[in-house]
């Protein structure tokens, strides 16, 4: 499998940002009856009003964009504090999941994490797709906020493999 990297998010990857969000939340839509246009709208909206947390509440310096031979096929914010790091968005496109990418990110993340003696936190849905993922690769359930979970993990070599 070819490595998957990382690259800083510049100001031509709106599209690309755009895409992964709207993807990321079509589950979350398919069960209202919207017509495409009203879906259209409403991811819109939403992902503005995202962007305008995100510019607000996090460094864009950890943003990035995921890429895989120079393609670029999803997004990842993540947002490091002092004992831990918070995994706040990530995004796969659809035609690059499934093999095996996303745990290779996670590993690395999870490799960064056991280096600097870090946990990694996130909220997630339960009905989100991932959810299950995140649990088979050593996150736990600590609690509910709202309607998601926080998961963590915690940097322990045996965690990481």
């Amino acid at each position: 499998m070819t490595h998957v990297s990382i690259r800083p998010i510049t100001q031509e990857d709106d599209h690309l940002l755009r895409l992964c969000h709207d993807y990321s939340r079509q589950g979350e839509l398919e069960s209202l009856g919207w017509s495409q246009e009203q879906r259209e709208l409403f991811l819109l909206t939403l992902y503005e009003r995202q962007r305008q947390l995100y510019h607000v509440h996090y460094d864009w310096s950890q943003f990035g964009i995921i890429t895989l031979a120079e393609q670029d096929i999803g997004c990842l914010l993540i947002n490091e504090h002092q004992e831990h790091i918070e995994l706040i968005d990530f995004t796969l496109l659809p035609d690059f999941r499934g093999q095996g990418h996303a745990r290779q990110i996670i590993h690395d993340l999870q490799q960064q994490a056991l280096s600097k003696g870090k946990a990694i936190k996130m909220m997630l849905s339960e009905s989100n797709c991932g959810f299950d993922f995140y649990l088979k690769l050593g996150f736990t359930k600590q609690g509910k906020q709202g309607d998601a979970w926080v998961l963590i993990w915690q940097p322990t070599s045996a965690a990481v493999s």
